[in-house]
């Protein structure tokens, strides 16, 4: 079985991977809304949140989502007050963040643990 800390990394490489792959594949589809609707809610908030090592499950799944939406306001935000907006660019840039705190993730969870 995989240890705690190992598991949210996965989940947000995952995810990262998910929304590149029905992006490829182009179209609209409701499983394509699907999928980016899960990273946005979820993405950046689960790189982020196992490193402040909240004990209730519950607690850190409602602070990964608000963080999530917090972040993707922000980036998005940035883009538009730079008058740079672009989608894919802040795709971009939301998956820079998650993958960089999964990394983190992996890099000090195992003497965290």
């Amino acid at each position: 079985m995989m240890a705690r800390w190992a598991l949210w990394p996965v989940v947000v490489v995952l995810s990262v991977l998910a929304v590149v792959a029905t992006a490829v594949a182009g179209g609209s589809s409701p499983l394509r809304t699907a999928v980016v609707v899960w990273f946005l809610l979820t993405g950046p908030g689960l790189a982020i949140t196992p490193l402040l090592r909240l004990s209730d499950r519950w607690g850190e799944w409602t602070v990964a989502v608000a963080l999530s939406v917090a972040i993707d306001i922000l980036v998005a935000s940035a883009f538009l007050y730079a008058g740079a907006w672009s989608p894919p660019a802040i795709f971009s840039t939301l998956a820079a963040v998650s993958l960089v705190g999964a990394a983190l993730q992996l890099r000090v969870g195992w003497w965290l643990a």
